[in-house]
C-alpha cells in the first residue's frame, strides 16, 4: 500500500515563522519609507511658508516700488497685524499667493473663510492657495472676511503660546507682564489630494507671527478650541529636526558637552533664544545664547534637511 508524503508539524511552523519574519520586515521597511516621505513633505510645506512669508514682509519694507507692485498687485499699506490695517492681511493673502505660485492676486477669494478651530476634516474645504507641487495651504485668508467688493472686516490677531525674544534678549511687557506673540495659525495638507486631508495625518498647522515673518510649527498637544493655547509638544518630534547654530563661527554649538544638532526643533527654538513660552514646555534659552549676555554668541536655528527615500 502506497503511503501519502505530508508536510510534518515542525516543518509546516518553520513555514510560518518565515513567512512572518518576512511580512514584519516588509512592514518596518515599509513604515520607514512612508515616515521618510512623510518628514521630507513635512520639511517642504514649512521651508515654502517660512520663504514666501519671509519674501513678502522684506517686499513689504522695500523702500520705493515693492515687487508686489511691480508685478501688478495693489500696494502694501500698512504690515500684517497692525491694529486698523483693515486690508492689509488681505493683501498679504494676495501677495503670498503671488510670490508661492508665481501667479499675482490668486488668492483664493472664494475659499472657505476662517477654518473652525475644531476641524478636523479638511476634504471638502476649498484651499486658500494651492502650490504647484500640489500641497493646499489654508487660512491664508487669516485676518479678513470678505463681505462684498467693498466691505472686507478685519480679524484681530490672536495670541500665539509663546513670546518673542527683543534683540536685547528681552520680552516686550506692558504693566511688568510678558506679553504673547500675536499671529495667525495657516494649515498646511502636505500631500495635497493625495492623503486622507485630515489634521495631524496630512494636515499641519503653523503659526506665522505677525510682524515678523517668522514661521514656527505647531504641535497637536491639545490644539484646543482657543486655537492655540497649550498647542505645544509635538505628536511626532521625528518630524522636524534642528540645530543650533553660531552665526558668527559657523559651526553648531556646543553646551555641556552636548553637541546642539539633530535636536527637535521645539528644543532648537527654546534654547536659541529666540521664543520662551507654553510651547517651550521644559526647555529654556542656553547661558551662551542669551542675548542679555554680554558673551553670548549669535545662536540661529537651522533646519536639517531630512533624507528623501
Amino acid at each position: 500500500m502506497k503511503k501519502n508524503k505530508a508536510f510534518t508539524m515542525f516543518e509546516i511552523s518553520l513555514v510560518f515563522a518565515i513567512v512572518t519574519v518576512i511580512v514584519a520586515v516588509s512592514i518596518r521597511i515599509t513604515k520607514a519609507k512612508f515616515d521618510s516621505i512623510n518628514r521630507y513633505l513635512y520639511f517642504a510645506a514649512h521651508s515654502i511658508l517660512q520663504d514666501s512669508v519671509r519674501t513678502v514682509y522684506m517686499d513689504m519694507q522695500t523702500s520705493g516700488k515693492s515687487q508686489f507692485e511691480k508685478a501688478g498687485g495693489t500696494a502694501y499699506t500698512n504690515l500684517p497685524g497692525e491694529v486698523g490695517s483693515v486690508k492689509s492681511l488681505y493683501k498679504m493673502c494676495k501677495a503670498m499667493a503671488y510670490f508661492v505660485n508665481n501667479n499675482s492676486e490668486k488668492c483664493g477669494d472664494n475659499s472657505t473663510d476662517n477654518i473652525d478651530v475644531n476641524l478636523t476634516n479638511f476634504k471638502s474645504v476649498t484651499p486658500d492657495i494651492l502650490v504647484t507641487n500640489g500641497m493646499k495651504l489654508y487660512n491664508l485668508n487669516f485676518g479678513y472676511k470678505k463681505i462684498d467688493d467693498t466691505d472686507i472686516v478685519q480679524y484681530e490677531p490672536i495670541d500665539l503660546p509663546f513670546s518673542v525674544y527683543k534683540s536685547d534678549g528681552t520680552i516686550e511687557k506692558i504693566d511688568g507682564v510678558e506679553q504673547p506673540a500675536k499671529g495667525y495659525v495657516i494649515y498646511i495638507d502636505i500631500d495635497g489630494s493625495r492623503g486622507s486631508s485630515k489634521l495631524w495625518d496630512d494636515i499641519y498647522p503653523f503659526y506665522v507671527v505677525a510682524n515678523r515673518g517668522m514661521v514656527v510649527p505647531a504641535w497637536e498637544n491639545d490644539f484646543s478650541s482657543t486655537q492655540v493655547s497649550g498647542s505645544h509638544g509635538a505628536k511626532d518630534d521625528e518630524l522636524i529636526k534642528a540645530g543650533i547654530y553660531d552665526n558668527v563661527k559657523n559651526e553648531y554649538i556646543t553646551y555641556n558637552n552636548e553637541l546642539k544638532r539633530g535636536i527637535t526643533y521645539q528644543q532648537a527654538i527654546c534654547e536659541a533664544g529666540i521664543i520662551k513660552g507654553d510651547y517651550c514646555e521644559s526647555y529654556s534659552v542656553i547661558d551662551v545664547c542669551d542675548k542679555s549676555s554680554e558673551n553670548s554668541k549669535d545662536c540661529i536655528v537651522k533646519i536639517a534637511e531630512p533624507v528623501k527615500m
